[in-house]
């Protein structure tokens, strides 16, 4: 058993209960499925939960039919997982094509031409690797393993 973590809030069919962590209750609520990140309102103009920076116990959530909630010993949140919501609304995910594909990769060329006022990719490139050097650019997440810009 973890020493940090030590409650599950459970809520079953709209019921909440409050239960000790262990590893293996741990292990079969992990295997629900969390559905916000599928959900058309799982933004938070739409969801309260998604909304609150600091959420509030699974039980204030009255659209929450099933989930849970872990905290550790200084009621501090670990997980929070919906596995079944009043307001859940399946976001269907479109399939790009080749073509839309290309359109975006372009969009993307000449946005990253714009921002760094280059004429292409090479001295976009140049001008971000001098801006980083001299400290004037932070590198963003996805290039901080790559030497290139992706194309």
């Amino acid at each position: 058993m973890s020493k940090k973590l030590t409650t599950i809030y459970q809520k079953t069919n709209g019921i909440t209960k409050q239960i000790d962590y262990t590893k293996e209750r741990y292990n079969i609520i992990q295997s629900n499925k969390h559905l916000c990140w599928d959900c058309l309102n799982g933004i938070p103009s739409k969801c309260k939960k998604i909304y609150d920076i600091t959420k509030l116990n699974i039980n204030d959530y009255d659209f929450i039919i099933n989930g849970y909630q872990i905290v550790d010993n200084n009621n501090c949140l670990d997980s929070f997982i919906v596995s079944k919501c009043k307001n859940f609304v399946l976001e269907k995910k479109e399939e790009l094509s080749v073509q839309r594909k290309a359109e975006l990769k372009q969009i993307r060329r000449e946005l990253v031409m714009a921002y760094f006022g280059a004429n292409d990719m090479e001295e976009a490139e140049e001008i971000r690797d001098d801006m980083i050097k001299t400290g004037n650019l932070r590198p963003y997440s996805i290039y901080s393993n790559k030497e290139k810009i992706k194309r």
